[in-house]
Parts: C-alpha cells; sequence; structure tokens
C-alpha cells in the first residue's frame, strides 16, 4: 500500500521558469481576441517561478466523521461545487469581495447542504446558505425563470462585475489580478454583464441556480445593501474529510472556470469531480483522500499540475544511488553511482521492482501524474518508482548484458533530488575537434555568456536542453541573426463562468542579436520529454526561426505561467494558468516542440558509455562542415 501511495511522497523541486513561460466549449482566441505581439521590457515578461517539492503527507490518521454514500448526498455536493464557482468568481457582491475565508465558506457550506434529502430541500438550502454572500443569485427547481432577479427600489447610479486577468488565486503572482470593474448604470459599454440578464448554471437534479453577473450599486454599496456576515471570517474546526471535500470542491471550481486547455485534452471534468468526492466519501484514512485529490490534479494533464503539502517542510526522500530511463521500451538502468555500482551497472533491464513488473510499476506511477504527454510522465514517473523511507530496501530484479537475471535488494540512501539523470561532458568541454558542448540544466548564469564568448568561429555548438535550464534566454541573442519573438503567451481574460466569451492578451516577448553573426553556423540543440516550459519557450524559438537541427525526442508539450490556490486540506495545488499557442497559432499543449532528427537512446549504445543522442548531434555537425 505504500508503494501505491508513493506519488503525494514524492516530487523533487522542479523549477518552472514560465518566462519565455467559454460555453462548454472554450472560444479560442482569434484575431479579433489577442492583441498585438508586443516587445516587453524584461520587468514586463512573465516572470520565473520556482515550485516547491511536493512534500510527504501528514500522517495517516481515522477520520473523525463516518463517510456518507449516498447518491443524494453527491448530487448535493456536486450542486454545491457548482455553485460555489460562479457565485465566488463571479457574483460582484460586496459580502464576496469580503470574504477573506473561503476555505471555512466551502466546509461550511458543506455541512450546510450535504445531507439533504430531496433536490428540493437542497434548494432551500442553497438559497439559504447563498443569501448572506450573494442576496440576488436564486437556486431554482424546474424551468429555470431569468425574470426571477432582484431589481432595486430607485434607478442605480452604477454596476459591478468581475474582470480577471488569468485569475488571482492566491494573491502570489503579480502577473494574474482579478479585480471588481464598475461602470454608470445609464450607459453601459456593450462588454459589460446587465443584472436583468442572468447567468443560468444548471446544478443537476433539475435545479438552476440564476445568477446575475453584474450588481446593482446605489450609494457606494451594492444592492440589497445587507451586512456582512462576520462569522464568514471565523475559523473554526471540521471533520478532515471536510476538509478534503472541500479541497476537491475549490481545486475543481477554480479550474472549472480558468484552464485554458478543456478543448485539447481527454478529461471530463464534470465526471472527475464526481469521482473526487465519491472516493472520499466511500474511504477512510487521510492517505486514499490524498490519493482521490492527487487524481483530480491529474485529470488535467497538465504538466505543471503538482500537489504540495505545506504541513511539512525539507523532505526526506530517499531513493537507491541509481538513475533509470525508457530505453528500448524497458526501464533500464542509466547511471549507477556510489556503493550502487556494486550491484548492478549501466545497461541493466530492470525486470521488476517488487512483485510487480518493472513496466506495470512504471504505469502505475504515471497514473497519477499530471503531464500533457506520456513521455513527460514517464520522466517523472522513473524519478519516483525506487523511492521510499531512508534506509529502507528496494527490491529489483535485473537482467544484466549477458542475460543472467539477479535479484537485489538496494538501500534507499540518497536524496532522491541529489541523484542526476545520467553522466554527460563536462560544461564547455571539446567533445569533438571545434565542437563544444552547454549542458544549459546546469549551466551557471553569471558565467554563460564569458563562456560562451570564446567559441566564437567554432565548427559546432551543442546546447542540451533535456531537462530545465538554469540561465536566463540571454544567452540566445548570441546565436540568432535576426530578431526572434517567443511562441504567443495568452492570458485569459474573463468575465464569463465555465470559460465562455474569454479573449486573450499576448504577452509575448523578443530579443534582439548581439554579434554581427552567430557564434557557429552549426548549432544543436538536444531534447526529449524532461523539457517543460522554460525549456520549451527555448526549443519553439529553435523551431521556428530554425536557428539550429532538435535532435533526440519530443519535449513535454507543457508552457505558460503556472498559478497556485492553497486548499483546507493543508495543501497547494498548481497547474498552467494561460494559454501558449505556437507561432502559428497551433497547439503546443500535449504536442510539444518535435525533433528535426528524432533519435532516442540504444540499449546498445548505452551499455558502450555512449550517449546516442549527443553522437547523432556531433555527427550532424561533423556532415555539415
Amino acid at each position: 500500500m505504500f508503494l501505491k501511495y508513493l506519488f503525494c511522497l514524492l516530487l523533487t523541486s522542479l523549477c518552472l521558469l514560465l518566462s519565455g513561460c467559454r460555453s462548454e466549449e472554450p472560444v479560442r482566441p482569434t484575431a479579433a481576441a489577442v492583441s498585438p505581439t508586443p516587445s516587453l521590457p524584461a520587468t514586463d515578461r512573465p516572470q520565473p517561478t520556482e515550485l516547491p517539492a511536493t512534500l510527504p503527507p501528514r500522517p495517516t490518521a481515522a477520520p473523525t466523521s463516518p463517510p456518507l454514500t449516498s447518491e443524494q448526498e453527491l448530487a448535493n455536493l456536486v450542486a454545491f461545487a457548482r455553485l460555489y464557482g460562479v457565485v465566488r468568481y463571479f457574483h460582484a457582491s460586496d459580502q464576496v469581495d469580503a470574504v477573506r475565508n473561503w476555505d471555512q465558506v466551502v466546509m461550511r457550506g458543506i455541512e450546510a447542504v450535504r445531507d439533504s434529502t430531496t433536490p428540493d430541500e437542497l434548494a432551500r438550502r442553497l438559497n439559504d446558505y447563498f443569501a448572506p454572500l450573494a442576496p440576488t443569485v436564486l437556486v431554482i427547481s424546474g424551468e429555470p425563470d431569468e425574470t426571477a432577479v432582484f431589481q432595486p427600489d430607485t434607478a442605480p447610479e452604477q454596476l459591478i462585475m468581475w474582470e480577471h486577468y488569468g485569475v488571482d488565486a492566491d494573491n502570489l503572482y503579480p502577473l494574474y489580478t482579478s479585480k471588481r470593474v464598475r461602470t454608470m448604470a445609464g450607459n453601459p459599454s456593450d462588454s459589460f454583464h446587465d443584472p436583468a440578464r442572468p447567468y443560468l448554471q444548471p446544478l443537476g437534479g433539475g435545479l438552476t441556480a440564476v445568477v446575475p453577473l453584474a450588481v446593482y450599486v446605489q450609494g457606494g454599496k451594492t444592492q440589497p445593501a445587507i451586512s456582512t456576515d462576520a462569522s464568514l471570517n471565523q475559523a473554526t474546526s471540521h471533520a478532515q474529510q471536510t476538509e478534503y471535500l472541500a479541497s476537491v470542491i475549490m481545486f475543481w471550481a477554480i479550474t472549472q472556470h480558468f484552464y485554458p486547455y478543456f478543448d485539447v485534452i481527454d478529461a471530463d471534468w464534470n465526471a472527475s469531480l464526481g469521482q473526487a468526492l465519491a472516493a472520499i466519501l466511500n474511504t477512510t484514512t487521510e492517505a486514499e483522500w490524498e490519493i482521490a485529490l492527487q487524481q483530480l490534479v491529474a485529470d488535467l494533464d497538465d504538466g505543471h499540475g503538482r500537489i504540495t503539502d505545506l504541513t511539512e517542510s525539507n523532505p526526506a526522500i530517499y531513493s537507491p544511488f541509481i538513475s533509470l530511463g525508457w530505453v528500448e521500451e524497458q526501464v533500464v538502468v542509466t547511471g549507477t553511482f556510489a556503493g550502487a555500482r556494486n550491484l548492478v551497472e549501466v545497461g541493466d533491464i530492470v525486470l521488476k521492482i517488487g512483485a510487480e513488473t518493472a513496466v506495470d510499476r512504471l504505469q502505475e506511477e504515471m497514473n497519477l501524474i499530471s503531464g500533457a504527454t506520456a513521455q513527460f510522465k514517464r520522466h517523472l514517473a522513473l524519478q519516483r518508482v525506487l523511492a521510499g523511507q531512508r534506509y529502507s530496501s528496494a527490491t529489483l530484479t535485473v537482467q544484466h548484458a549477458d542475460g543472467t537475471e539477479e535479484t537485489l535488494m538496494l538501500e534507499r540512501d540518497t536524496l532522491l533530488n541529489l541523484i542526476p539523470p545520467n553522466e554527460r561532458p563536462a560544461n564547455y568541454s571539446e567533445v569533438a575537434p571545434g565542437v563544444y558542448y552547454i549542458n544549459l540544466p546546469t549551466a551557471v548564469e553569471s558565467t554563460i555568456e564569458m563562456e560562451l564568448a570564446q567559441f566564437e568561429g567554432a565548427n559546432g555548438l551543442i546546447f542540451d536542453l533535456r531537462g530545465y535550464p538554469t540561465v536566463e534566454p540571454g544567452f540566445m541573442e548570441l546565436v540568432i541573426s535576426d530578431t526572434v519573438s517567443t511562441a504567443q503567451f495568452l492570458i485569459p481574460q474573463t468575465t464569463w463562468p465555465n470559460r465562455e466569451n474569454v479573449t486573450y492578451d499576448n504577452r509575448a516577448w523578443t530579443m534582439e542579436p548581439r554579434l554581427e553573426a552567430p557564434l557557429s553556423e552549426n548549432i544543436v540543440f538536444l531534447t526529449n520529454g524532461q523539457a517543460i516550459s522554460y525549456a520549451e519557450t527555448l526549443m519553439a524559438v529553435v523551431a521556428h526561426y530554425q536557428i539550429g537541427e532538435i535532435v533526440g525526442e519530443p519535449t513535454a508539450g507543457t508552457n505558460g505561467n503556472i498559478n497556485r490556490i492553497e486548499l483546507p486540506s493543508g495543501h497547494a495545488v498548481f497547474w498552467t494558468g494561460m494559454l501558449v499557442l505556437n507561432h502559428d497559432g497551433s497547439q503546443h499543449h500535449g504536442v510539444g516542440v518535435q525533433p528535426t532528427v528524432p533519435v532516442s537512446q540504444t540499449l546498445a549504445d548505452l551499455r558502450q558509455g555512449i550517449d546516442t543522442q549527443l553522437q547523432a548531434a556531433i555527427t550532424l555537425i561533423e556532415q555539415k562542415r
């Protein structure tokens, strides 16, 4: 069981630099919906963002309330989730704006409605609960009535509604904002919502929420002017199961309205909500509840999708001191270090991990990883299949190069984030006559330009982007001959629920060449499924402007600045907060940057200490000389 839940225990720090980061069918950007590409100063670009590591969960505890499993209870929670999301993010009352503790609002709401026995009773309870928050919202059973909306006694002075640029989830990323905007009531613009024409949000079970997306303002206060309920922001204790139910609802709701990729992923997000809630209602331990939350995140198919435990710090996640790779459709040892060298060899095929086949064990890990492509999920899963508690043993059955099989017990004695993926040449080394190698995931920002300067006129340069770069994109200005732009970084501008009528602001930016001629005429970039986000920003520029050949495998297929929300369960969850399209407007998410010269590592080369992709890059340069 422990191994089954390792996904929640394991995630090494992954820096995600993202600067070069709808009815049910979201509106895609068109020429009219996307602003022209600006040339932004560095301070206005989407900024680098570092994700904290995924941390171990809190110790498993017995539930403090028994699980309830009726279909009606599940329907009650689904209806609450749908209404909560629209009220929180799109109902512009002063009362909504005054809430500072949405965790408590959601948990008390769950407790208020979860045991409703009929849809009519649920409607009454929802109306009673949301009245102090959203006094012009009505839940109706049966045929929805758009005329059942609040009308003020006197002519209003203003109208007010929410306007989201991305969405401000945790007041953490300045790039994303959410604010209420006002207009004069007598002459609203075409883009402003009409309070008399409310939004109809189906809740299920024959219930519909009638939600005005703009609210009347009189005397500086939204109407009807009622006193804010001070108890809304008061913290009270709740059952731990309720914390997890609330966490599912809050994460589902914010992504339902603002995640930009539902039209290109294979996900039924409404079904995912029901499955996650049902999983928590029908299980009894925190470990199981955390898995349900993790599965919800995985259903987004988002390479930035991460769940971290905020109640722990400095996670100690250990593994045997070896690295694994996916070579010729097999799990293979790609690196051995320290004492592990005496037991396994590079090129050994891993047949079993414990009692499971290595392939099955790998797939089990991949099922709980959020990723847009199989190559990225596999990359992360390979890091985790051997991990566990310090000084415990991992049992492996391996097949050596001579065909013999051996079952080994390897001690988990090394911090997971200290294990390199494999051995690579030294940075800036000469890997062939006049051909120099630059490993961008280990390059040092303060010295890279000085190091590169010495290679002017070189026979060839090989930039390794099989991983996440540690340097700013300025080095690219030494290898380009004309002004280049990044791909399209489109921040959703949202005033409607459920991703309806979204427009986009393009935050692409440009780079200018700094040399009369690039450092070298022969440049090759190495890449694979480890390259995500900022790495893909660079690779997309290389691909579009044909700066050099791309050797290796497709990238991770996820780019764009992240967003983050803290949840009542003690976790933070991350996801991609903006839409990134290729330069020509085609899909990037789930596709990635494709190599111009596809090459995969071979088992024979691995056993001889040859990096197949690096050797292909060297050969390519030598052929062009």
